[in-house]
C-alpha cells in the first residue's frame, strides 16, 4: 500500500493492493473496511476508501484490521504522497514520542489512565493537546475495538497482566501512525505471542501557542466567562479564551472595559451593554486543553491545624499545614510563613478589614465545601513559591475536586503574584474588588470566572520573565500526515 501512495492512483487501487496481502496470508475479514482517506477526506477516524484521484503533496491515511482465526489486530501507516517537509517531519516526531510514552505505562498493574495521560501530558507540553479528541487506548482481540476496557484519562482500574491494548494518539487534525507488540497471554492458545497494534495521528502544519491570562475551561453550553456592570479588566500580552461552546461563551453586559491581546471564545460573543473591548471578540474559536494538566497535586498529609471559630486576633502569624475544616480570618494583621497551606473540608474566609500577607506560599484548596470568599475590606498579598509541588502557583485546586463557587466581593484588594487554578469553581469578582498583577505572571484559570460591579482586575503572563507560565495552542494550520 506504502508503494501505491501516487500521484494519480485511486484510493480504491490502493485499498485493494492492501486486501490482496491480507487475503493472500490467510486474513477471511477485517475489523473495519481497508481504509485509504486521502486531502481533504482525512478529517475523520475511519473512514471509506473512495475514487478520489491522489494529489501530488496529498496526505493519505492508510488502515488495515484482518482477521485471522477470530482475532482481529489493526494497523496504520500516514504518507504524504510525493514525500514530506522538514516541519512535517518534526510534528510527526511529537506524536512518536507521545506514542512511546504510552507503550511504557503498558505494564501489568499500571493504573490504565495512565496510559492516556503520558501521551495527553507530552502533547499538551508542545502545544498539540486541543487536536486529541478521544482517549488513547482501547481494547483489541476478538474485535477490532468493542473488548469493554478501554485506556483513557476516565478509566478507573489497573491493567491486568495478559490485555491487549490498542494505542491511538487520535483526532480531527492530529494523528501519528506507528506499530506496537503488545504482549499477550490468551492470545497465545492460537499460537499468537504478541498483538500489532497501531498509533495514529495527524499533525497540524502549523500550531500558534500563546500565554493565556483568563481561561475558563468548561465546555458546557451556557457561559464560561462573563464580564458585567462597570468593571474593568487588563489582560497584559496574553489570551481570554472561554471553551464554553454555546451561544453566550463571552457575555459582556454593562458598560466596563476589558482589553487584551486576544479575546476568544469557543462558541458565541454576546454583547448586551456598552462595553469597551480591545481588540474585537472572536467566536467559533476552537477548544484549548487545560495547561495545567501536568501539574502534579501536592501529597496531602493528616491535619495539622483545626481551629474552630475565627481567627481574630489583631496580629497573628499563620504556618504551613493542612487546616482541616477550613480557615476563617477577620483580624487586622495575618503573616503567612513560606510554605504550603492545604484547607481541607472547608473554606478559606476572610472578612472584614482583614490583612494577609505572605511570600513564597501556595494554597491548596482540598475536600468537600473548600473554596474561596472573601468579602468586606480584606486586603490579601501573595506571592507563589519559586520551587516544589506548587511552584508558581498561587492558589490551586484538584482537577476531580466537587464544583464550588468561590468568590471575591466587596472592597476587597488583592494583590496576587502567581496562578490561580481552580479547575472545577465557578469564580467570581464582584462588587469594587482590586486586584492587581504583582508578578510577570497572574493568571486565573477556573471553570467559569464572572467578572463584575466596579471591580478592577489587571492580569499578565510575561513567559520570558518565568520559569513557569501556561500556554496554550490557540489555532492550527494547514493539517499534513507524513509517513
Amino acid at each position: 500500500m506504502l508503494d501505491k501512495v501516487t500521484p494519480g492512483m485511486r484510493e480504491l487501487e490502493v485499498a485493494a493492493a492492501g486486501d490482496a496481502v491480507c487475503k493472500t496470508l490467510g486474513a477471511y475479514g477485517y475489523g473495519y473496511d481497508t481504509m485509504v482517506c486521502s486531502g481533504p477526506r482525512i478529517n475523520t477516524i475511519i473512514g471509506r476508501s473512495s475514487n478520489r484521484v491522489i494529489q501530488q503533496g496529498d496526505l493519505a491515511m492508510l488502515g488495515v484490521s484482518p482477521r485471522f482465526e477470530g482475532y482481529t489486530s489493526a494497523l496504520g501507516r500516514t504518507v504524504v504522497a510525493g514525500g514530506a517537509t522538514a516541519e512535517q517531519a518534526a510534528f510527526l516526531d511529537h506524536g512518536i514520542h507521545a506514542h512511546e510514552l504510552a507503550v511504557t505505562q503498558l505494564v501489568a498493574g499500571t493504573p490504565a489512565r495512565d496510559v492516556d495521560l503520558a501521551a495527553r501530558r507530552y502533547l499538551n507540553s508542545v502545544g498539540l493537546a486541543q487536536y486529541h479528541t478521544y482517549g488513547v487506548g482501547h481494547g483489541i482481540g476478538f474485535t477490532e475495538c468493542l473488548e469493554g476496557k478501554t485506556a483513557t484519562q476516565l478509566s478507573d482500574y489497573d491493567l491486568p497482566a495478559g490485555i491487549a491494548i490498542m494505542i491511538d494518539v487520535n483526532g480531527k487534525t492530529v494523528s501519528v501512525t506507528a506499530e506496537v507488540a503488545v504482549q499477550t497471554s490468551f492470545l497465545m492458545l492460537a499460537g499468537v505471542s504478541s498483538l500489532s497494534d497501531t498509533i495514529q495521528s495527524t499533525a497540524a502544519a502549523k500550531i500558534d501557542s500563546q500565554p493565556v491570562c483568563i481561561l475558563a475551561l468548561s465546555p458546557d453550553f451556557g457561559t464560561g466567562i462573563e464580564f458585567g456592570g462597570r468593571g474593568e479588566m487588563k489582560a497584559k500580552d496574553c489570551v481570554v479564551w472561554s471553551n464554553a461552546a454555546g451561544m453566550q461563551s463571552i457575555v459582556f453586559d454593562g458598560s466596563g472595559k476589558v482589553s487584551a491581546s486576544r479575546i476568544c471564545a469557543r462558541g458565541r460573543v454576546s454583547s448586551l451593554g456598552r462595553f469597551t473591548v480591545k481588540p474585537e471578540p472572536q467566536g467559533d474559536c476552537p477548544l484549548v486543553s487545560d495547561p495545567m494538566l501536568e501539574w502534579q497535586l501536592p501529597e496531602i498529609k493528616d491535619c495539622t491545624f483545626k481551629i474552630e471559630g475565627w481567627v481574630t486576633q489583631t496580629t497573628a502569624q499563620l504556618d504551613p499545614g493542612v487546616y482541616c475544616g477550613g480557615l476563617r480570618v477577620d483580624a487586622k494583621n495575618i503573616f503567612m510563613s513560606p510554605g504550603l497551606y492545604v484547607i481541607k473540608d472547608g473554606p478559606l474566609v476572610l472578612r472584614g478589614a482583614s490583612k494577609i500577607s505572605g511570600k513564597e506560599v501556595g494554597i491548596l484548596m482540598s475536600g468537600g465545601e473548600s473554596r474561596l470568599d472573601i468579602d468586606g475590606k480584606s486586603q490579601v498579598e501573595l506571592a507563589a513559591a519559586k520551587e516544589g509541588a506548587m511552584a508558581g502557583i498561587v492558589i490551586a485546586a484538584a482537577r476531580d475536586a466537587l464544583p464550588q463557587h468561590s468568590s471575591i466581593t466587596g472592597r476587597s484588594d488583592l494583590k496576587i503574584g502567581g496562578v490561580i487554578y481552580l479547575p472545577t469553581h465557578k469564580l467570581t469578582y464582584w462588587g469594587e474588588s482590586d486586584t492587581r498583577a504583582a508578578s510577570p505572571v497572574t493568571t486565573i484559570i477556573a471553570n467559569t470566572i464572572s467578572i463584575g460591579g466596579e471591580s478592577f482586575l489587571e492580569v499578565k503572563n510575561d513567559k520570558s520573565k518565568a520559569k513557569y507560565a501556561p500556554i496554550v495552542a490557540t489555532a492550527g494550520g494547514t493539517v499534513r500526515l507524513i509517513e
